[in-house]
């Protein structure tokens, strides 16, 4: 039997050594008040730090609130923001905006019946102010999942939905809404593929 030469030996443990060292986090960090606090995405803001968009019930309008928190590169809390109604809103998705903001996009059961959510989309600028929000849907269900802002500066949101303005309705289908930069509707457009069911943007 072959035997490995002690060089190759001791480099394989210095490998290892240095993988184990670079697998271990940098900081860890526990952020949140003492209700439910629930990141659902996190981005680099243009200035190196992370902001995290979720959803809370510790503090806000009542129920949970749209939540956005911004870190340092050392996980320490430089501030927090919480946008909503007395019901439920929950951020889903969030992107940075070409304007150095953010948009959160995700649910609300403000103005709604029963039956489900309407799409909640925010708009901030770089600290967190809103500088726009917008609710879209019927009261049934519309929940924004995935946005990008596009080339000419519109913003393409997905979102899944049975709102009854959808062929097929009451099924689930997949939504696409375009809005302008200051949150005005272009089109909303129904790209169902398959049978009637959950169907989850890509």
């Amino acid at each position: 039997m072959k035997h490995l030469q002690p060089w190759l030996l001791a480099s394989f443990f210095i490998l290892s050594c240095i993988a184990t060292v670079l697998a271990q986090p940098t900081f860890q960090a526990v952020l949140g008040g003492p209700g439910d606090d629930i990141a659902e995405t996190i981005v680099e803001a243009p200035d190196g730090n992370f902001v995290i968009a979720g959803y809370t019930n510790s503090y806000g309008e009542g129920g949970y609130d749209f939540m956005l928190m911004k870190v340092d590169t050392g996980g320490n809390l430089l501030w927090t923001k919480t946008y909503g109604f007395p019901e439920d809103e929950k951020a889903h998705a969030m992107i940075n905006t070409s304007d150095g903001g953010f948009l959160l996009v995700g649910e609300t059961t403000h103005s709604t019946d029963s039956l489900g959510s309407n799409m909640w989309i925010v708009k901030t600028d770089g600290d967190g102010n809103e500088t726009w929000a917008r609710i879209l849907g019927s009261g049934h269900l519309q929940i924004g999942v995935t946005a990008t802002q596009m080339a000419d500066g519109n913003y393409m949101i997905a979102s899944r939905s049975s709102d009854p303005f959808l062929k097929n309705s009451p099924a689930n289908r997949t939504m696409l809404t375009r809005l302008k930069p200051n949150g005005d509707l272009i089109n909303r457009d129904d790209i169902t593929f398959g049978y009637p069911g959950w169907t989850i943007p890509i």
